[in-house]
């Protein structure tokens, strides 16, 4: 690796002195480094930062700072961490052709700023939660109560009172009889042949059922 891409790597550091380490680099503080805490920095600033922690060190404990030794010593425990800068491989001539023209390509600030202000205005989609299935609750069962005995009895109590009714001789059929069953079918809409009917208009005459049925002779 070049010294120039060394430069890149990064370098955790820790402090091992009692005192607050002032991270300084070219003039300006990076913040204070505490006995005990890591932070990691740029292999630029922490080749400063190492050389005055390890002075530091060494004059807190009255060692002189040109023992090499020590300071080796001392070296390998500050630095915790090196990770080397990925180093990418050189671009071709086409490739960097294509960056100068994806360059000139790309939108200005005020094309961007011009396509943000004329985006249509997208209201957003209402979630409706779906709602808790609804339990299916069982219909009790319905009980049809058996009506044939009933109907039977009906149907029989019908056909007693049909054969205990008194048959009444027949009024002679007339031309005026003829007239009043046919008015009294068609216009009135009687049902002539209703057994009730029959026995009521038999013992009728013909005046008294014209009265009746309201009839009228024809002129």
């Amino acid at each position: 690796m070049n010294p120039e891409q060394a430069q890149h790597n990064q370098i955790t550091l820790t402090n091992l002195a009692a005192e607050p380490f002032d991270c300084i680099y070219n003039s300006a503080s990076y913040g204070l480094l505490v006995k005990g805490q890591t932070r990691t920095f740029p292999q630029s600033m922490a080749n400063i930062f190492l050389k005055h922690l390890v002075d530091s060190i060494m004059n807190e404990r009255n060692e002189s700072t040109a023992d090499l030794g020590k300071r080796s010593a001392y070296t390998q425990q500050i630095v915790l961490n090196i990770t080397a800068a990925v180093q990418e491989a050189p671009k071709t001539e086409n490739q960097l052709l294509e960056d100068k023209i994806s360059q000139m390509n790309r939108p200005s600030d005020l094309d961007l700023y011009i396509a943000k202000q004329t985006q249509p205005i997208v209201a957003p989609i209402a979630i409706v939660p779906t709602p808790p299935p609804v339990p299916v609750q069982s219909e009790p069962a319905v009980t049809v109560p058996d009506l044939s005995a009933a109907l039977a009895d009906v149907a029989l109590e019908q056909k007693q009172i049909e054969t205990n009714t008194p048959q009444a001789p027949e009024q002679p059929q007339t031309e005026l009889r003829g007239k009043l069953v046919a008015y009294a079918q068609d216009t009135l809409m009687i049902n002539v042949e209703d057994p009730k009917t029959k026995a009521a208009w038999a013992v009728m005459d013909d005046e008294t059922l014209s009265q009746e049925l309201n009839y009228e002779e024809p002129i």
